[in-house]
């Protein structure tokens, strides 16, 4: 830490120096390696190559995908796992369904006891709740709403709100919130609370924190800082996007050249309302324009298996 602290006295001295982004950020990032104690160790091919084999005999006998999982199984072998550093895009226009499959996955990781912090600009803290206690507790949202609870329902709540009160789920509300504000955040939250996911809701809502007026450009700068925030906290990050009227992705392409993994929510067009089709646009951990059958039922906020 006396070496770090000697070099970024050094760098604030240079005026010849460059940072990428803002000065505060740069020494952030530099303490938080220093305090999630990143050890930046080489290794040689053959010590690397052991350390693959490892992995592929663990996935060979635990048979379940490594990483993140949304526990919808037919989707977890799809996308063969969210691995930390990745960066992952879903897709879907409003109303589609990619804050209850984002919500999937979150309340699996935390019951998993892996800890998720969820950036919300659209919706505030108690309307998530709301949303987790519903797909938890098997209660229809619009009963949530109007209040309108059975004693059965009235039972099914609580129980539901003693078991999701204890999961490690950190929500963070800022309906103006701007990209460096999530990094930083997501940061502090890493220090503090060792999370292992980061989920944005939704991306056409982050601004990029400067003066930039190409908007196009300022979700590309965002969804950048994004992959790299994936990179270096070594979490899966996972931002909601919203689907143009030509099912393409709004406001900027870069999003999907960044995401490691861009997962669509499509209407099946089959005479079953509930069907969807999560179709993996990109998947790097398997096969590319896979499609998964899906039943959505948007009362409860829950997908499940098709049958």
């Amino acid at each position: 830490m006396i070496l770090q602290a000697q070099q970024l006295i050094s760098e604030m001295y240079d005026q010849q120096a460059e940072f990428e982004g803002r000065l505060a950020e740069h020494v952030e990032k530099t303490f938080t390696k220093l305090s999630l104690d990143i050890p930046r160790v080489e290794e040689t091919w053959s010590a690397l190559m052991l350390d693959t084999l490892e992995q592929i005999e663990a996935r060979t006998q635990s048979r379940d995908p490594l990483g993140a999982r949304f526990g919808i199984s037919s989707l977890d072998i799809a996308t063969g796992g969210l691995r930390p550093g990745e960066y992952v895009a879903i897709c879907a226009e409003t109303s589609g369904g990619k804050s209850a499959l984002a919500l999937s996955l979150i309340m699996y990781e935390a019951q998993r006891n892996v800890a998720a912090a969820v950036f919300s600009l659209e919706m505030s803290p108690t309307q998530i709740q709301e949303r987790i206690l519903a797909i938890d507790g098997q209660l229809l949202m619009k009963t949530l709403r109007i209040g309108h609870l059975t004693d059965h329902d009235f039972l099914r709540l609580t129980q539901a709100a003693e078991q999701v009160g204890k999961l490690p789920i950190h929500c963070e509300e800022g309906y103006n919130m701007n990209i460096v504000q999530i990094v930083s955040r997501s940061r502090w939250l890493k220090v503090r609370h060792n999370i292992g996911l980061v989920v944005v809701d939704y991306l056409q809502l982050v601004s990029s924190g400067t003066k930039e007026v190409n908007r196009e450009h300022e979700i590309a700068e965002v969804s950048r800082r994004l992959r790299l925030l994936a990179l270096e906290l070594k979490i899966p990050v996972v931002a909601l996007s919203q689907l143009s009227d030509e099912g393409r992705l709004r406001e900027s392409r870069a999003i999907g050249h960044d995401a490691d993994t861009v997962i669509h929510i499509e209407d099946s067009g089959s005479a079953n309302a509930f069907e969807r089709n999560i179709v993996l646009k990109k998947n790097r951990n398997g096969q590319r324009g896979g499609t998964v059958k899906l039943n959505f039922r948007g009362g409860f906020m829950t997908f499940e298996d098709a049958k």
